[in-house]
């Protein structure tokens, strides 16, 4: 386990080896919402649904911007990530952060 949330029944990870993924957004003023979770990754944060919106739309705005290969490498972890923080923003509901 490296970072798991948890938004009522669902759970979604980020594990250590897709922290990588990061590095796309570090210090880009462009991706608030995803530097503040990556800021505070491991301090447990709590993410409220229209922060999940938001983290949502910067995730279709990076996807735009990875390289062909990077789009291969992190496309799941997106995807995944995407699905996740809608369904926080759709039901309204938090998403709860364990990192270890």
């Amino acid at each position: 386990m490296a970072f798991d949330m948890y938004c009522r029944n669902r759970k979604e990870s980020i594990g250590h080896h897709e922290e990588e993924f990061f590095s796309y957004i570090n210090e880009n003023e462009s991706y608030p919402e995803l530097n503040a979770m990556w800021k505070n990754l491991y301090d447990g944060p709590r993410i409220d649904s229209d922060q999940s919106n938001r983290i949502v739309h910067e995730l279709v705005a990076l996807r735009a911007i990875l390289s062909d290969a990077d789009r291969k490498r992190y496309s799941s972890l997106v995807d995944r990530l995407q699905l996740f923080f809608s369904h926080s923003y759709l039901s309204k509901e938090f998403v709860r952060c364990v990192g270890d």
